[in-house]
This record gives C-alpha cells, sequence and structure tokens, in this order.
C-alpha cells in the first residue's frame, strides 16, 4: 500500500513539474519583476518644468536620454492638444488613439530622437520587456478596467510615479542615471503634475 501510494506521489510530481516547464517554454508563464536590482543614480541633470507641453521639448533637447512612457487607469481625453502633437513631432503614431474618449493603455520608449518602442493597447494590460543599454526596461500598463497598472522598471527596480494618466521615467543614456519621473494626470485639465522628490 506504501509502494503504491509513493508511486502516485510520484506521478502526480512529476505531471506537476511537466506542465510547469511545458507553460514556461509555451510563454505562459512570465517572470514577475521583484526589486532586487542596483537604484540608479540620480543625475545632476534636472527637468524642472511641470508643464507637459514644456517636459516633453526638454526631454527632446537632452537628446542623448531615453523617456519611458506608460498611461495608468486612462490616457484622458482632456490630454492638450500641443502635447499630442509634440508626442507626433516625436515620432509616436498612436498619438490620435491618445485623445479618445475610451481607454487606452500605452507604453512608449523614446530614446535620442527617435521612438524606439510604441505599443498602443485598448482597455486592456499591456507589457514590454527589453534589454537597453546593458539594462533591463520592463513596462505594464493597464486602464482602470484591466488592473489598473502604469509600472515602469529599470533593472528589476520600479521608478514610475504609478498614477493616474501619463507616467514618465527619464535616464541619461551616457552615465545611466535617473534623470526625473514624473507624471501628468491628463485627465485633469491642464495634466497636472506630480513627481519624485
Amino acid at each position: 500500500m506504501k509502494i503504491i501510494r509513493g508511486r502516485w506521489l510520484e506521478l502526480i510530481f512529476a505531471v506537476l513539474i511537466s506542465s510547469t516547464i511545458i507553460a514556461s517554454a509555451s510563454g505562459r508563464v512570465k517572470d514577475i519583476p521583484i526589486e532586487s536590482g542596483r537604484r540608479l543614480e540620480q543625475s545632476n541633470q534636472k527637468i524642472s518644468t511641470n508643464d507637459l507641453l514644456e517636459y516633453l521639448r526638454t526631454i527632446e533637447h537632452l537628446y542623448d536620454c531615453t523617456a519611458i512612457i506608460c498611461v495608468k487607469d486612462i490616457q484622458g481625453y482632456p490630454m492638450p492638444e500641443n502635447a499630442l502633437k509634440e508626442l507626433e513631432r516625436m515620432g509616436f503614431a498612436s498619438t490620435e488613439a491618445l485623445s479618445e474618449k475610451v481607454y487606452h493603455s500605452f507604453i512608449g520608449i523614446w530614446s535620442k530622437g527617435e521612438v524606439v518602442y510604441e505599443k498602443m493597447g485598448g482597455d486592456e494590460l499591456i507589457e514590454h520587456g527589453q534589454y537597453f543599454h546593458d539594462h533591463y526596461i520592463f513596462v505594464q500598463s493597464a486602464t482602470f478596467n484591466a488592473g489598473n497598472i502604469g509600472k515602469i522598471y529599470v533593472d528589476n527596480i520600479q521608478y514610475s510615479m504609478e498614477r493616474r494618466g501619463l507616467n514618465i521615467v527619464v535616464i541619461d543614456n551616457t552615465k545611466f542615471e535617473l534623470i526625473d519621473s514624473i507624471n501628468f494626470d491628463t485627465f485633469e485639465a491642464g495634466a497636472p503634475a506630480s513627481r519624485h522628490r
């Protein structure tokens, strides 16, 4: 009886292990970012403006930086038209959808004058991970109905303000230091800003 019970336990354990391996190989199991990396040093470069349009223009003038953008909750149809045009001028193609009166998740990565990655989602969770300058960037964007997430990880450390609207993290490409982390609540008129201090 003990031998039969032992064989059944071995069989169940083997099936569980096999299922986990198959699910992992097929991409159904994803890594969960754990804050285990080394925090980025704070850059001497500062962005002092709290105006969305000026902020985007400042990023462009820094040039040798990377801006990682994600939406949490709702992108906000009262988003300033001039800011949408500036995002378009920077190379983002999804700006028209950002002004729609429906929920959209969004992830955008801009570096050295060009869009490196862009994904516009619907009322859903979207994710993107990639190595960039020998550092791993992982971004999650979800609307209110799909989990309400706006996280930006660099080397498994979360830097986003994770508030409603546009969350932006800016990194100096030369020293790979954190320049800024800011949120623009694009659901509110004027897109008020808040940032880490």
